[in-house]
């Protein structure tokens, strides 16, 4: 458990939304600060199934949710939603609040008929190794565990969310042997499922060993913790990276929302252990395609701390088809943003193409 930390870095004035704290007075009235800030217990009460999140909320009305996968929604998160943006018309879930549609599954995501792929990028045929991704020449993708916090319903690795990996000394070992075998790879992408739900002594360990390569420039983490569960990322983990500075930390929001205070403390604790904090958003039909909720995430971002880095149009995954934003529209929200906030809060807007790579729209 951590104390509050002064805010040191956070030195504008952000406004919170009140939903978060009206939630969990509602909801988690009765928890103290002290299990409420702790990750196991945010952990040890994440809702399993978007049924009984929606009785949380007082929805009642009979909902199918046995086609569900990978559900989860820490407690932290469930007080993100604005309920009173969920219902039903004709006997339809309507989900119309941002962060809901990003975790609640929908039967579009079970009957999409497009001809996307569940593994479009051919990730999972490229493993040169258990837990180990090589799409680029410089670069090696390191997933040491399958598992999240929560599921995003457009994640790009649904490959990967049944397979029930946990990396393990041996596969460390084997990286490190793999490296060494190919000095062109100079960057390692930890990534996942969402590596901080590792313990901070195993994360230590894999960044040891692979910084020992001496062919290793440059360390990256991928996470959407501080989304989900800000508490993780207590004085352990900042230990960890604060040992292997400068670590690249690369965040995901996609709402303003997302960011609470302990969220903002979260960051400056990563700040502060010498962390380097970039920023990859997802452009997401009813979640943020429009001028005014990405400029207020891009500020937000910026005012404590992070940089947006990129902005993606939603990857061709199957089951994802319903978020999908038409290009032309995309392009005119960022080409109005581009005129009209500094490049400091400007992502660059990219697609991710089989066997291309990231390529910018504009």
């Amino acid at each position: 458990m951590y104390e509050k930390i002064p805010w040191i870095i956070l030195v504008f004035s952000l406004d919170f939304d009140d939903i978060y704290l009206l939630n969990r007075k509602r909801f988690f009235n009765d928890i103290p600060d002290l299990k409420w800030n702790d990750w196991g217990w945010q952990c040890r009460n994440t809702i399993k199934n978007s049924g009984l999140l929606l009785k949380l909320a007082g929805i009642t009305d009979k909902y199918d949710s046995s086609f569900e996968t990978n559900f989860a929604v820490t407690p932290h998160l469930s007080c993100l939603i604005d309920y009173e943006k969920i219902g039903y018309n004709n006997s339809k879930l309507k989900i119309s609040d941002p962060i809901a549609r990003q975790v609640i599954p929908g039967i579009k995501e079970y009957n999409d008929h497009s001809d996307n792929e569940t593994d479009p990028f051919s990730e999972y045929k490229t493993s040169p190794l258990a837990g180990c991704i090589r799409r680029y020449k410089d670069r090696l993708l390191v997933l040491p565990t399958n598992k999240c916090a929560s599921y995003c319903r457009y994640c790009t690795r649904k490959w990967n969310w049944d397979r029930n990996f946990m990396m393990k000394k041996k596969d460390i070992a084997n990286i490190k042997k793999y490296l060494n075998a190919n000095p062109d790879i100079r960057e390692i992408i930890i990534s996942g499922g969402d590596p901080l739900l590792l313990s901070a002594t195993f994360l230590d360990e894999l960044i040891y060993e692979i910084r020992k390569v001496n062919t290793i420039e440059a360390v990256r983490i991928a996470t959407r913790l501080l989304s989900f569960l800000p508490q993780k990322i207590d004085d352990d983990m900042a230990s960890v990276i604060k040992k292997y500075k400068p670590i690249w930390v690369i965040t995901h929001f996609n709402h303003h929302r997302e960011i609470t205070p302990l969220t903002s403390e979260a960051v400056e604790r990563l700040l502060l252990s010498g962390a380097c904090l970039a920023n990859q958003t997802v452009m997401l039909k009813g979640v943020n395609d429009d001028y005014d909720a990405l400029k207020k995430l891009f500020y937000s971002l910026e005012s404590i701390g992070i940089k947006p880095y990129y902005i993606f149009h939603c990857d061709p995954i199957k089951g994802t088809s319903h978020f999908n934003v038409p290009v032309e529209k995309g392009k005119k929200v960022m080409n109005r943003l581009r005129k009209n906030i500094s490049g400091l809060c400007l992502p660059l807007y990219v697609m991710d193409m089989p066997g291309k790579g990231k390529t910018p729209i504009c």
